[in-house]
């Protein structure tokens, strides 16, 4: 089936109204050269048609239609944050094995050239400031995923999230963003916000653990990738004359009727005082 869009349907009917006028045009020229050329037609006037106004009414078949979709991510800020906190911290306590049997630690990087073994790392202490007045002691517990740094690092992703203009494709967002958020969580002292610590090898277990969590991070963000409108691109039509008698129907044909009125314009050279010349538009 021919499917040509509606703008480009009729504005080739307009053009060829034009090309129709210039054929003429030409012709009346010849014409007159014709006329010119005899010692009797010379007198008379050369014959030029115009038409001042032309009616055109033309059916059309509706085949289709282009359409466009406007995604966006949709997720409050305030949300957003809360749930890479929450990610965060699910990460922080998966590096956490059960202690060895006489040894309280957690199992941390392996060492270096010898991924079989890991290096034990002792239980991080707990720092106690006992209030001297009321008794009380006030414990820290040295969560990172609660810092003022996370949820700035969070905002921003959400921010880039928000601005993506494609959200189809998120992966470098979240790649970058949830590293840096995934890195501070970690607690690392050589980390940076561009890059993971020092220590983390490649054979360095919270490696793998990146690479599993950004994946849920991404799918989280694609779940909440949604639709926020549609438009129509293009009106797609057949122009064909036979299937839009033999293969339309009242609802799916409609009626393009235009009134076309005829105007010429002058392309005339002006000369100033100066001696300049320039090109002005004069219409009829």
């Amino acid at each position: 089936m021919a499917e040509v869009t509606l703008g480009d349907y009729t504005g080739y009917i307009l053009l060829e109204m034009i090309r129709a006028r210039e054929m003429a045009d030409h012709y009346s020229r010849t014409v007159a050269e014709r006329y010119a050329a005899d010692e009797v037609m010379r007198h008379f006037a050369v014959p030029r048609f115009k038409v001042p106004k032309m009616e055109l009414t033309i059916p059309v078949l509706i085949s289709g239609a282009r359409f466009s979709q406007v995604l966006r991510f949709d997720m409050a800020a305030d949300d957003f944050v809360a749930t890479m906190g929450q990610r965060a911290a699910e990460a922080r306590e998966r590096l956490a094995s059960p202690p060895l049997p006489g040894f309280p630690g957690k199992i941390g990087p392996v060492m270096p050239g010898r991924p079989d073994i890991p290096i034990l790392l002792p239980p991080r202490p707990v720092p106690v400031d006992r209030d001297a007045t009321v008794g009380a002691a006030v414990t820290d517990t040295g969560d990172p995923t609660a810092t003022p740094d996370l949820r700035s690092l969070a905002l921003d992703f959400h921010a880039q999230l928000v601005a993506n203009p494609d959200p189809l494709r998120p992966e470098t967002i979240v790649a970058v963003m949830w590293s840096r958020i995934f890195w501070s969580a970690m607690g690392d002292p050589t980390s940076s916000p561009t890059a993971p610590p020092e220590s983390a090898l490649p054979t360095d277990p919270r490696q793998a653990l990146l690479a599993e969590t950004s994946q849920d991070v991404l799918e989280l963000v694609r779940s909440r990738t949604v639709i926020d409108r549609t438009t129509i691109d293009n009106l797609l039509i057949n122009p064909e004359t036979n299937v839009v008698k033999n293969g339309s129907t009242d609802s799916s044909v409609f009626t393009v009727s235009a009134e076309l009125l005829e105007e010429a314009f002058f392309l005339r050279s002006v000369t100033d005082e100066s001696g300049a010349t320039s090109t002005v538009v004069e219409f009829e």
